[in-house]
């Protein structure tokens, strides 16, 4: 057995969700975990990969370390735009819709809401914890939303109204539909983005 094949669920043809190495790049983790969500390994593009680190943490901080502020809009922009092109010159089977402000909501069966209740479907979504982060929404139900958050909690740490969960495949956390924007609690909370957006990332065959 290879390298690939011992780090890899061999029913499923896919590779473990991966957790950001600084306190800066959830921005790629996020994608990274949603690309992996929706396409088996052995479809993943080495330029699509190449694209996405090439092109995220863009973001400057106050002393001008580039990648310190994380990973602006323009760069989320940026890749869903490279992916649809990719798409349309080569077929490859992804498709990803920007959506921004108003329209990223959870709330009263939303194109996100819908997004996530279809197959082969993942949602990079700006959400706060304790700065701004990125985290990938995966699945839902008719009553929780099933998410991977990038960042590595303690095991024991505690959110209310966060269930943690432990596959390595799958979501690590869950929280009712209505969650990020009703929580009167900072953690994943939507109400406090300035500027919201969210990437629906779509397997098309």
């Amino acid at each position: 057995m290879n390298r690939l094949a011992r780090t890899t669920n061999t029913l499923t043809n896919k590779a473990p969700m991966i957790y950001q190495v600084t306190l800066f790049d959830c921005g790629p983790t996020a994608i990274i975990n949603a690309l992996n969500h929706v396409l088996n390994v052995d479809k993943f593009s080495p330029s699509l990969l190449k694209m996405i680190y090439g092109t995220c943490l863009d973001g400057l901080n106050v002393n001008g370390v580039i990648g310190g502020n994380g990973t602006s809009h323009d760069a989320m922009r940026f890749v869903a735009t490279w992916v649809n092109d990719y798409h349309e010159k080569t077929s490859f089977p992804l498709e990803c819709t920007c959506i921004e402000n108003d329209d990223v909501t959870l709330l009263n069966n939303s194109n996100l809401l819908q997004a996530l209740r279809a197959k082969n479907t993942a949602v990079v979504i700006r959400c706060m914890l304790d700065v701004e982060h990125y985290i990938t929404l995966l699945d839902a139900d008719d009553d929780k939303v099933y998410a991977f958050d990038p960042y590595y909690w303690s095991i024991d740490y505690d959110v209310p109204g966060v269930e943690r969960l432990s596959n390595p495949f799958a979501a690590n956390c869950c929280f009712p539909v209505d969650f990020m924007e009703t929580t009167n609690q900072q953690y994943y909370n939507l109400n406090l983005i300035r500027h919201k957006i969210a990437i629906i990332v779509k397997k098309t065959q």
